[in-house]
């Protein structure tokens, strides 16, 4: 599968909002007078941005290092 360079910063946006949304819950969901045992029995849905926001991490860095090398714009094959 191809991404463009446009797509794979996009990704990693997708990423960094993800994990910006789970920081966000798992601040939230803890307050001041809540004991340690209260708050570790969270949902498992409140999970669920971590766990996306690092695999688009992933994919996106990994999509961005492997094509460090191949620039999106140079074409296979000369242009006559």
């Amino acid at each position: 599968m191809q991404f463009g360079r446009l797509h794979r910063i996009a990704l990693l946006l997708l990423a960094l909002i993800l994990l910006l949304t789970q920081a966000w819950i798992t601040v939230s969901s803890k307050s001041a007078d809540d004991s340690f045992q209260q708050s570790r029995h969270q949902p498992w849905t409140n999970y669920i941005p971590g766990v996306l926001g690092v695999a688009c991490l992933g994919v996106g860095g990994y999509t961005l290092i492997a094509n460090r090398n191949h620039p999106d714009d140079v074409p296979s094959h000369p242009i006559k």
